[in-house]
């Protein structure tokens, strides 16, 4: 059966297990962790039990000849807003079987009833910091109480997964070896990361839903936003964690990206993992502007980006667009040279 057939299948019953393992077994010829990974959603949507035993003996095998993937490890960071971690866990738990991943909260001392709700879930790792260690602080933390064998899947808590999206986002990281880490699209965010718009959670919820299936729909990027990006354990302990000096936040992600990079791995876009992405919640109160800025510029030092007075536009962004050309004038009256990456 050809690859638009077995994929068709998928399309006209999404949620129907048959269509997943016809397409795992093609991939065992083409990619052997893909097919894992497929087998495993079969399984997820399976409801005979004698054909889970028969899934799950596939699993087993392919595991043998070293095409396991091992769980994805959700690292979240809290601080306040219980409602939306809420509704991002229970999203979680919606879309995703827990076979294939680990949830590991970290709790940034929140002041409202948070860890009173957290400590109530019985399918969560719970850390409760007594300070405010940041995003990149926190999701260090949260990386280090994962199970040491996981991917690690970063994922803000004013988000909502969607059907398949951790399925498909796998399933983009697996596509290629050199492959170090892969992003979501979404419906808010920059880096061209966006790619539909709704005021609806039900419109948007079924963009998902459709958007979601298998396919190769990729694209490789200079970096991706650290909302919903998913880092290959071996390739995270080789360019090492989150780099803390970007606390609270901002360009964390552009850093991380550029060490993959310079480690010989690539980033990928994954077009067909949509996630919903309400936005920037946790910097609502403080001066954002403010923190961007000063993180840019501890980005500029750390590669020496400004070297012989040059200026280097490490990031894509069109939100930051204002910020990037006025620095470029700055440089302009001054002569300086000027590469745009």
């Amino acid at each position: 059966m050809a690859t638009e057939e077995l994929l068709k299948l998928i399309q006209e019953d999404p949620m129907g297990y048959e269509g997943y393992l016809a397409y795992a077994k093609y991939l065992e010829t083409i990619n052997l962790k893909q097919a894992y990974l497929t087998y495993e959603n079969a399984l997820y949507f399976c409801d005979d039990e004698t054909m889970k035993k028969t899934i799950q003996s596939k699993l087993d095998e392919i595991a043998y000849r070293n095409g396991k993937v091992e769980p994805a490890s959700i690292v979240i960071v809290c601080y306040n807003n219980r409602p939306l971690t809420q509704q991002c866990i229970e999203s979680i738990r919606e879309t995703t079987p827990e076979f294939a991943r680990e949830i590991v909260i970290v709790d940034n001392n929140s002041q409202d009833d948070s860890v009173d709700y957290l400590r109530q879930q019985k399918d969560i790792v719970l850390i409760e910091n007594d300070y405010n260690a940041g995003f990149p602080g926190g999701c260090n933390i949260g990386i280090e109480a994962a199970k040491p064998e996981n991917d690690i899947f970063l994922l803000n808590n004013d988000t909502i997964m969607c059907f398949n999206t951790l399925y498909t986002l796998r399933m983009g990281l697996y596509e290629k070896d050199n492959y170090g880490s892969a992003g979501c699209v979404t419906n808010n965010c920059a880096n061209n990361q966006s790619v539909f718009k709704s005021e609806s959670l039900d419109e948007l919820k079924e963009f998902g839903r459709n958007n979601n299936i298998p396919n190769k729909r990729s694209e490789i990027k200079l970096m991706l936003i650290g909302f919903a990006l998913i880092v290959k354990r071996k390739v995270l302990e080789k360019v090492g964690y989150l780099d803390e000096r970007f606390n609270p936040g901002n360009f964390e992600d552009d850093d991380l990206s550029l060490r993959i990079l310079m480690n010989n791995y690539q980033n990928v876009l994954v077009y067909n993992s949509f996630i919903i992405h309400l936005g920037t919640v946790s910097f609502k109160k403080v001066d954002y502007s403010s923190i961007l800025m000063k993180n840019y510029d501890k980005l500029v030092d750390k590669y020496n980006f400004n070297e012989d007075n040059c200026f280097f536009c490490f990031t894509h962004s069109e939100s930051n667009e204002a910020f990037y050309l006025n620095r470029i004038k700055e440089v302009e009256k001054e002569n300086g040279k000027i590469l745009v990456v």
